[in-house]
């Protein structure tokens, strides 16, 4: 089987184009889908226990994050976009990945008693921002993009089993 090249190098093909995205999908866009909403179960998980200041850690946050998520959470109530899927009830799905990572670098003293080498976790995401939107804006990622996405999925379910060895059960927020 020849390997799956990005239709835009060459002549229109709808076929090329079909070939693209199933192989995209098959590759890259579930791992991305796991990571994201891993990210976000991470976070609930761990601000939920360790943040002991008030009983709702969301509506302590400060900062562009949490204005994200009011920004987009008014966008799908507006009559003419109530009629598609919400991306979920808590304002966690309503922000991006960046904003996730933002969340984890604002609050590094409650993570950091749980995620060892937290300054790595920070950088990596940091570094799936542009491959994960790449993907999410249906472009084609090269290997590197693709290799990262890889990497990541992999590390990250290594960071799953050090969260649940340090008592922290995950919560789906």
């Amino acid at each position: 089987m020849t390997a799956t090249k990005d239709f835009r190098s060459y002549a229109f093909s709808y076929e090329r184009i079909r070939a693209c995205g199933k192989y995209l999908s098959k590759n890259c866009y579930w791992k991305l889908f796991a990571i994201e909403n891993t990210i976000r179960i991470i976070i609930h998980s761990i601000l939920s226990v360790q943040w002991t200041e008030t009983p709702d850690w969301w509506q302590a946050l400060a900062g562009e994050a949490k204005k994200t998520a009011e920004r987009n959470m008014k966008k799908y109530l507006k009559p003419e976009t109530r009629i598609f899927s919400s991306p979920g009830k808590h304002p966690l799905y309503f922000i991006y990945i960046n904003d996730l990572n933002e969340i984890i670098r604002a609050n590094s003293p409650y993570f950091e008693q749980v995620i060892p080498r937290l300054d790595k976790l920070i950088l990596d995401i940091e570094t799936l921002v542009v491959p994960r939107n790449i993907v999410a804006h249906m472009n084609y990622p090269n290997k590197n993009d693709q290799n990262r996405i890889d990497v990541f999925y992999n590390d990250l379910q290594i960071t799953l089993d050090i969260i649940k060895e340090r008592g922290i059960d995950f919560k789906i927020p």
